[in-house]
This record gives C-alpha cells, structure tokens and sequence, in this order.
C-alpha cells in the first residue's frame, strides 16, 4: 500500500532511540489510510520481547 498510495514516506531514528514515520498521503487516499492505521493491532505476547520498561 506504500507504494500506490503516498507521495512519500519516511522512517528515522530519534536521538532518544524511539522513531519518527512520516507519511506523506494524497487527499484521496487520506481515509483509507487513517482506517488502517487504526486497525493495526498487536499481541501481549508480540509487545512483551520488546518491552524495556515494565509497562506489558
């Protein structure tokens, strides 16, 4: 979905080790994109490898 429907995007690291994504999306792809960032889902068991802070 990249590919077909952005202009562009970008993954770079923070100084702070998180990262920042931006996605640059034209207008007539803006809803399909929110839906599907809003159904991205993930598992306890996916987060709890990555966890460092205690949180899961």
């Amino acid at each position: 979905m990249v590919a077909e429907a952005c202009d562009s995007y970008e993954a770079r690291p923070l100084d702070d080790g998180r990262t920042e994504v931006r996605i640059v999306i034209p207008a007539r792809f803006a809803d399909l994109w929110l839906v599907k960032l809003n159904e991205l889902q993930g598992t306890l068991a996916e987060l709890r490898p990555l966890a460092d802070d205690g949180c899961v």
